[in-house]
């Protein structure tokens, strides 16, 4: 359960580091103090990442793993929230601070957000499902910002031998087929068609491993798109793809980054279907493309281990009866 929402923090970068509107002290972190619209933020997130709704309305007595459902969402709470306040105490003792072009450009994506959104009052809704106030949300945005700064600041870039080793042991260079078991709207085949395309993901492996050409295969079978508009293959790590900002589902890229060179997977199943997945070589030119994305994953790696460890020797402070009454 470690780091349970990292990804959604190194994407978007937007936790909160201030009060909320709350005046209900819930907890400190070395001395500066939450309150229960910033605690409940981070329970909110934590609900959606562990899924808790498909347990069912008494989702708090379920138990994972010998641990109450509910202890491990506050605990992961606090722990997200502890990190956002040690990040504000870091830039402040490294000097940095939010400048008026920040606040100029903090106002451009509440406009922009604001936009995408639709009306005034679609957004105040979209706040409201993210356990948000505009408040708050503002706070996000120039976290977000002088998180940015910290590890510019504080993480160096690294040579480019280290960063090649990185790319050879952390990427994965893959390509693979996939048997569809939905339609375009995502809703799942009938039962018969179903087997009927297992039993063809199963037949696809088979005549893979027998030593049918893989890229023949994957052009000719594969009904994912990219395998069309990306003949070359993906090249992903955890969490991300070269040449995006987000990643691969999660099952593709578990199999994906425990494959050794030339091997090919058994089917794998996932929400879109089965895929065959076959790992290749790495390539140069790739790695040489993608220098800067790759220096900046890296420092993001380097900045977890910073966080871990300024997480771990913080004094954090809860007040555990009105924790229990939110």
């Amino acid at each position: 359960m470690k780091r349970i929402i990292c990804s959604f923090l190194s994407v978007l970068l937007i936790v909160t580091i201030l009060s909320g509107c709350s005046s209900t002290k819930v907890g400190s972190v070395n001395g500066v103090s939450f309150d229960a619209d910033t605690y409940n933020f981070y329970v909110t997130q934590i609900e959606k990442q562990l899924g808790v709704n498909t347990y069912g309305e008494d989702w708090e007595t379920v138990e994972l793993e010998g641990k109450k459902l509910v202890d491990i969402v506050r605990e992961e709470a606090v722990n997200e929230l502890a990190v956002s306040i040690i990040v504000k105490q870091k830039a402040k003792e490294n000097g940095l601070s939010i400048t008026q072009v920040d606040k100029d450009k903090l106002e451009s994506q509440i406009e922009s957000m604001k936009n995408s959104i639709g009306s005034e009052a679609d957004y105040e809704l979209w706040l409201l499902e993210q356990g948000l106030t505009d408040k708050v949300y503002r706070e996000f945005i120039e976290y977000s910002l002088l998180s940015a700064k910290l590890i510019e600041k504080i993480v160096p870039d690294v040579s480019d031998d280290e960063l090649f080793k990185y790319y050879e042991e952390n990427v994965a260079h893959v390509k693979h087929i996939l048997v569809k078991t939905v339609d375009d709207d995502m809703n799942a085949v009938s039962g018969d068609v179903f087997a009927q395309k297992q039993a063809l993901a199963y037949d696809y492996l088979k005549r893979a491993k027998a030593g049918e050409d893989f890229d023949k295969m994957v052009n000719d079978l594969s009904e994912d798109p990219g395998s069309q508009s990306q003949p070359e293959g993906y090249y992903l790590g955890k969490g991300f793809i070269l040449g995006t900002t987000g990643g691969m589902i999660a099952e593709f890229e578990a199999t994906s980054l425990s494959l050794k060179i030339g091997e090919i997977s058994d089917p794998v199943e996932t929400a879109y279907g089965y895929h065959i997945i076959k790992r290749y070589d790495n390539d140069k030119e790739t790695f040489e493309t993608h220098k800067e994305q790759l220096q900046a994953q890296i420092k993001s790696v380097k900045y977890s281990v910073m966080l871990d460890q300024w997480r771990s020797e913080a004094k954090v402070e809860l007040n555990n009866e009105v924790i229990e009454s939110l």
